[in-house]
């Protein structure tokens, strides 16, 4: 158990687990018939000038393992330093996805600061903001002080498939099955006001976690799944 242990935490460890979990998201991702609604045109988005820099996207942790179909080619994402983060650094690389490393809990203000710095160079900036490990659907402040630090619209998005496995971790993580049709669904932008006043910033909180929450329930109603 000790020398297992050893190598999951050694970087070898980390390139081997983590290629096979890439092999394992692209296969099971690639096999499942998806649609869009509502998605963004994302090179719109980044084009838009300085005074719009890209948005914000958050969806929850248990969506991870279909991460590579619903982010647009060019993002950042805040990742954690924990064992399952470092895995998952593989999987991200393959994507594109340019990692930062953080937490929205944990040296929140480094981190914001770091994504920041990826939304002035224009790229799409990626939280999930009830991990690295939860409570499951509950929205940490990140993506609020990030919009509020950058000026960044937030979109909540999310996809169901018709079947899939859900893990026993405590995000209960979606895992597709094959050949199955797919939905991913992406909300309106939600824009914030500039404030500092705790009372105002909480609020913002609440209505980015209640509009992500809702748009997860919906996506899931659609593909025929009463309650998740």
């Amino acid at each position: 158990m000790i020398m297992v242990k050893a190598f999951v935490s050694s970087r070898v460890g980390n390139i081997i687990i983590g290629t096979l979990i890439f092999l394992l998201m692209f296969i099971c991702a690639k096999s499942v018939l998806w649609r869009h609604e509502n998605r963004p045109h994302f090179s719109r988005l980044r084009n838009s000038g300085s005074n719009n820099p890209p948005p914000i996207l958050v969806f929850w942790h248990e969506h991870l393992f279909c991460f590579g179909i619903v982010l647009p080619p060019g993002c950042a994402a805040l990742q954690s330093p924990h064992a399952d983060g470092l895995i998952l650094d593989i999987p991200t690389r393959f994507y594109g996805v340019s990692p930062v490393w953080g937490s929205s809990n944990r040296q929140a203000l480094s981190s914001l600061r770091a994504l920041a710095r990826e939304t002035k160079r224009g790229k799409i900036c990626v939280i999930t903001p009830d991990g690295p490990r939860g409570p499951a659907r509950m929205l940490s402040a990140g993506p609020v002080s990030l919009a509020q630090l950058t000026g960044a619209s937030i979109i909540p998005v999310a996809w169901s498939t018709g079947r899939m496995w859900r893990a026993r971790s405590w995000d209960r993580l979606r895992i597709p099955k094959p050949f199955t049709r797919g939905l991913i669904k992406w909300g309106d932008p939600i824009i914030l006001a500039r404030t500092k006043n705790k009372q105002e910033l909480e609020a913002q909180r609440l209505l980015v976690e209640t509009r992500l929450y809702s748009l997860t329930q919906q996506c899931d109603s659609d593909m025929g799944h009463s309650k998740t």
